[in-house]
């Protein structure tokens, strides 16, 4: 997908959102380089797949200070939700639900929740997988695991403990080095359900995470709904940013890359 001049310099709407998120956070200032370290670093922009001339136009916005404050931002551990999402759907921000006919496609839709509580994000994340609901289950299921390695916003993964249904582990993410994430999460066999929460939010730069994961059998596919609730510095820029590194490249991105690794892996936990 290429980006064009018109879609990085718009809508308006959502760049005035972005400074007024900036004015109120005390990294606004002219000394920020992460502009130029990460967004427009070689990889970013081969990922993105953006043209010279319009990679000379987002040099050009960096002198801006809405843009230079965004890059202060280190969204660290907001990473993990795609693996352990969230709860209630009552907060959902009103938006036409789309077709039942696009649920049964490939591709990720995202919903941007309102807080459970007063302050925080939240989204709701709905794809399919390429796998009966039985074996997806004991894929998702499997906490001991070295393919969460293949996902390159994960360094480390280990599983420190599992009493009947409660397991709790241990992330390190490529964003948050040396920050190691524990999760508890309860498995509810019979519901297809898995419950999360982050044990040290404090510790990993948030003030809570928690969420759920729901599976469902879909003829021969799974249907994936996953909600989540977090909070931490810098979160409403995070959620609202749509190029590389926000939430909707982050989700996307994990969706699809657990979409491909179940396809490759789906015999390993066939009976």
């Amino acid at each position: 997908m290429s980006w064009s001049s018109e879609t990085l310099l718009n809508p308006v709407k959502f760049c005035w959102t972005l400074i007024r998120a900036a004015r109120k956070s005390k990294y606004w200032t002219d000394q920020s380089s992460y502009l130029k370290r990460y967004f427009l670093s070689e990889p970013a922009t081969q990922e993105l797949n953006i043209s010279a001339s319009n990679l000379s136009i987002l040099r050009a916005l960096k002198k801006f200070k809405v843009f230079k404050a965004i890059f202060r931002f280190r969204f660290g551990g907001t990473l993990a939700a795609v693996f352990f999402a969230s709860s209630s759907l009552s907060s959902e921000i009103p938006v036409p639900e789309p077709a039942e006919q696009q649920f049964l496609t490939n591709n990720p839709i995202i919903f941007k929740l309102k807080p459970e509580r007063e302050d925080g994000r939240g989204y709701k994340l709905v794809y399919l997988v390429d796998a009966p609901l039985d074996v997806f289950w004991k894929f998702k299921t499997d906490f001991d695991n070295q393919f969460l390695l293949s996902n390159k916003f994960i360094t480390s993964h280990k599983l420190v403990s599992r009493d009947r249904n409660v397991v709790v582990t241990e992330t390190e993410y490529s964003n948050k080095p040396k920050v190691i994430f524990k999760w508890q999460t309860t498995l509810l066999p019979d519901q297809h359900l898995l419950k999360f929460k982050l044990l040290n939010p404090e510790e990993s730069g948030q003030k809570y995470h928690y969420g759920h994961i729901q599976l469902e059998a879909l003829g021969s596919r799974t249907r994936v709904t996953q909600v989540a609730y977090f909070n931490f510095f810098g979160v409403s820029i995070w959620v609202s940013y749509p190029f590389y590194g926000g939430m909707s490249y982050f989700l996307k991105y994990t969706a699809t890359w657990e979409q491909h690794t179940i396809s490759h892996l789906k015999g390993e936990y066939q009976e």
